[in-house]
């Protein structure tokens, strides 16, 4: 009995390891095509940029909490600390994307 549960509890611990995986899949192919479509996010055009980002990632079906963290993948190097604050601030996608507006 106890072998079957170790066994049942590590094809779960398999099947979530593989949608994180899939999940960050995806959101890697998002951020290369709004990069190659847009460069990357500098703090100008924040609407328009934000737009087509959320446009994107929610085509590709990603849940809201990585829309915000994922952000940092498309923004220029000198803007991640001030979107990391943003983000501790802003969990959900709304509130992060008035501040950034």
């Amino acid at each position: 009995m106890e072998k079957r549960r170790e066994a049942n509890n590590m094809m779960t611990m398999f099947e979530r390891m593989w949608q994180e995986q899939r999940t960050m899949s995806k959101v890697v192919v998002v951020v290369e095509r709004l990069v190659q479509r847009n460069g990357q996010f500098n703090g100008k055009k924040v609407s328009s940029y934000l737009r087509d980002y959320k446009a994107e990632i929610l085509r590709c079906g990603i849940l809201e909490g990585l829309q915000v963290t994922s952000f940092n993948r498309v923004s220029t190097n000198r803007l991640p600390g001030s979107i990391h604050e943003m983000r501790q601030k802003n969990p959900a996608w709304a509130a992060f994307e008035e501040t950034m507006k």
